[in-house]
């Protein structure tokens, strides 16, 4: 990966769209799983839920609602979020 934070805010007919291929799909599980901080819109969740992403994992934040941009920001500066190793590499 070649960033440090994703922000997802599509239309929902963008959205859709973007769901269908699996290109999208995994570029959205790679940074999941590379602890990025992750921004969004409520039309991005379609590409939470085809990959059966968490959309409220720590590091995943809703853009949508007041303070989202300052809390995505506070994530980002972070460059990973370790809080969700766990979820992504869970103990054997």
């Amino acid at each position: 990966m070649l960033f440090d934070a994703a922000i997802l805010v599509p239309g929902a007919e963008d959205a859709a769209r973007l769901a269908a291929a699996a290109v999208n799909v995994n570029w959205l599980r790679d940074a999941f799983g590379h602890l990025k901080a992750i921004g969004y819109n409520e039309a991005s969740r379609v590409l939470f839920a085809k990959g059966g992403l968490d959309a409220k994992a720590p590091g995943v934040v809703a853009l949508d609602g007041k303070g989202g941009i300052d809390a995505f920001i506070s994530a980002a500066k972070k460059h990973k979020i370790w809080e969700r190793d766990s979820l992504v590499n869970p103990p054997r």
